[in-house]
């Protein structure tokens, strides 16, 4: 059964017998078993990782994946000099953010509008999931068919293009 023991339950074991007022003449038999222990599972070779089915992460600094999409927009905050999206339709995530002139083409976006992007991701270092920023940021043609000109709709004005 000992044999079964990983590093962290064997020191967890050496703690238990401390908690416990194990008295301390007992201690070197049970420190030189889990040093035995401890040594044989530092011999073994490392398992090999398992595959893994998430996108790999970008690179330290670097950029990766990303890639042209189309999002529909669940919800939008104004953070000043930049815009946070949550969106729909891109598999790498939900929360988005546009900077500068990304920011300005985002703010003409409304919740439930779909438009066309270039996604970014970026490393972030405090989390496992990258940054995702928008970049390229088209609005579909469907979304201005409400929009008004005057009295008439966008979608009745012919547009010389």
């Amino acid at each position: 059964m000992l044999t079964r023991i990983t590093r962290i339950e064997c020191c967890a074991f050496l703690k238990s017998l401390i908690e416990a007022k194990v008295p301390s003449t007992h201690w070197d038999d049970a420190i030189a078993k889990c040093s035995e222990i401890m040594d044989a599972r530092a011999s073994m070779p490392p398992a090999p990782p398992a595959p893994s089915s998430a996108a790999p992460s970008p690179a330290a600094g670097g950029v990766s994946g990303g890639g042209a999409a189309t999002l529909t927009i669940v919800s939008m905050e104004d953070q000043g000099n930049r815009v946070r999206i949550e969106a729909t339709g891109y598999n790498g995530g939900k929360y988005f953010t546009a900077w500068d002139k990304n920011a300005g083409a985002a703010r003409t976006l409304n919740v439930g509008d779909t438009f066309d992007c270039t996604v970014v991701e970026k490393f972030n270092p405090r989390s496992k999931y990258p940054h995702l920023n928008l970049e390229n940021i088209k609005v579909q043609l469907e979304s201005l068919a409400d929009v008004s000109v005057g009295e008439r709709k966008v979608s009745d004005v012919d547009i010389p293009f």
